[in-house]
């Protein structure tokens, strides 16, 4: 299958759309912008490749399709690279996140940034959607800030 199918600037088409938020979703799991830079090329190269039958670059589903790709992206990443740390200058929220568990960020940044549900994250970590909930509450509640804790669906 040809890398962009029969749209040639299919890559651009997202990127444009949605790449501020696979930056930040990216961003937030690695911890760094190196690492987040690696996660987006390999979750959207994977997704490219991979997926025939994608959303349209410019809708909101194509960002819900690309979130799991660049999470595993991530994922090959750090299991590969595990001795390796690299630290670079982020934005404070980011920072923040950094100091939250692996599983709290990483669900936090997928229902933040990615705009998956509560159950698409949890499914696509292998956790229960109540544990992915309370992850996901604590993870907030240790970043003390108040706006973002407001910002929860009563649901959640």
């Amino acid at each position: 299958m040809p890398l962009c199918g029969q749209h040639g600037d299919e890559p651009d088409l997202v990127w444009q759309r949605h790449g501020m938020a696979l930056y930040s979703l990216a961003c937030a799991m690695a911890g760094n912008h190196a690492g987040a830079q690696r996660a987006i090329t390999a979750g959207m190269t994977s997704y490219l490749h991979r997926v025939e039958d994608r959303p349209g670059p410019e809708t909101d589903e194509a960002i819900h399709a690309l979130a799991p790709f660049v999470y595993r992206g991530h994922q090959r990443r750090v299991q590969a690279q595990a001795r390796y740390r690299v630290v670079q200058l982020l934005p404070p929220v980011m920072d923040r996140l950094r100091e939250l568990a692996l599983l709290q960020r990483t669900s936090i940044a997928l229902w933040t940034f990615a705009g998956l549900s509560r159950r698409e994250v949890a499914e696509l970590l292998g956790q229960s959607p109540a544990a992915i909930a309370t992850l996901m509450r604590c993870g907030l509640r240790d970043l003390d800030d108040t706006s973002a804790l407001a910002s929860i669906p009563s649901g959640l």
